[in-house]
This record gives structure tokens, C-alpha cells and sequence, in this order.
């Protein structure tokens, strides 16, 4: 995501040429944060993708800044560029809004086999346990969270909720697409047994 649009594309471009060639039978994962487009066309591939409520996502990713602020890391350098940006700077910038749209950049949810959601990971977890075969059960790990966080969710104003959501729209359409998937695959691997998707966001 340092990369505007063009830089977006031709970097993955290049990924996609340099792999072509290469066997890749012997790989059993590639994860990270990257554009899928890269592998789609490997031919025996299976598709895994996470998601978790576009608010609270706006929000982690600025907290994150704040915790881990690298003043000469690219993306500052080139949209933050201030250590002192507000919460409500950081909503404005057009840099960072609708990441899942850029991130899904020539690929549909319904190319993904396992659509996971953060906001019932447990149900999302044993759902991905059985799709891909682990005999164990896989425990939850929280790494990375905001130890100032006071709950669950991160309270904001109303008035900062709403221009969040102006600003994301693409994403949260794209969240509420990923929850029926979620819902549909708990259906299909857990058979009611502990579902826990939450219904899509109100608009």
C-alpha cells in the first residue's frame, strides 16, 4: 500500500512474470500482505482471506502508525508525513481509504475458498481447521493489539463513524459480501454447532 495505483499494478505484474516459470508444487503456503492477483494463475492453488469490520480496521491501522511510528518508512514519508496526525487527519487521507477495494484489485470474494471474519474468529478458525485438514483444534493468539484499546471495539464519536463509512463505502460493501460467505461456509463445516458470524453492517 505505499505504491499509488500504477506503482500497485506493476509490481505485481513483475511477481506474477517472475513466479510463472518456477515450480511451485513444492509450497505449501505463501501468506502475507499482498495482492492475490499474483497467484491466481497457479492452477492448484486454494484461496484464504481474512476481514474484519471497516471501521474498526480505519482504526487499528492508525493506533498501529501511532505505536510504530517510522518516520522513514515509505508510506509515511510519502501520505502521513507528520508524528503529530490527528485520528481525523488520518480518516482524510484518501491514501488509506477503501483497502480492501485495492487489496482485491482483479479478484472477486467468490474466488477465495475460506473468507474468514475477525469479528467471530473462533467460529472463522475452526471453520478454516477443517477446510484445510489440521487434526488439532488452532488456538487464538492476539499479537499486535493495542494495549490502550478499552474494549472490544474502539469508541469514537457518531460524527467520526459516519465519515468513516463516507469514506469507505467500497469496503464496506465488500465486509458485508464477506459475512454472508463467512456465514455460508459456517453452515456448510460447523452445521450450527457454534456459529458466531455477525450480521452484515448497516449501510
Amino acid at each position: 500500500m505505499a505504491h499509488g495505483l500504477l506503482g500497485r499494478i506493476l509490481s505485481t505484474a513483475a511477481g506474477r512474470w517472475k513466479i510463472a516459470g518456477k515450480d511451485l508444487a513444492d509450497c505449501q503456503c505463501v501468506h502475507g500482505h499482498f495482492l492475490p492477483v499474483k497467484y491466481r494463475f497457479v492452477r492448484e492453488r486454494t484461496f484464504a482471506i481474512w476481514f474484519r469490520d471497516p471501521v474498526e480496521l480505519v482504526l487499528s491501522r492508525y493506533f498501529f502508525f501511532k505505536r510504530y511510528l517510522k518516520p522513514d518508512d515509505l508510506q509515511f514519508k510519502r501520505y502521513i508525513k507528520r508524528e503529530d496526525l490527528s485520528l481525523d487527519g488520518y480518516v482524510r487521507l484518501a491514501h488509506f481509504h477503501n483497502v480492501y477495494s485495492k487489496y482485491l484489485l482483479g479478484m472477486r470474494l467468490e474466488d477465495f475458498d475460506f473468507v474468514g471474519i475477525t469479528e467471530n474468529y473462533g467460529a472463522s478458525l475452526e471453520v478454516f481447521r477443517r477446510m484445510f485438514g489440521f487434526p488439532d483444534v488452532l488456538r487464538e493468539q492476539k499479537l499486535n493489539a493495542n494495549p490502550d484499546k478499552p474494549g472490544c471495539n474502539y469508541e469514537i464519536s457518531e460524527e467520526l463513524r459516519r465519515r468513516i463509512l463516507r469514506y469507505n463505502k467500497k469496503d464496506l460493501e465488500i465486509y458485508g459480501r464477506a459475512v454472508v460467505l463467512n456465514r455460508m461456509l459456517q453452515r456448510r463445516y460447523l452445521v450450527g454447532e457454534h456459529e458466531g458470524t455477525p450480521s452484515p453492517p448497516d449501510r
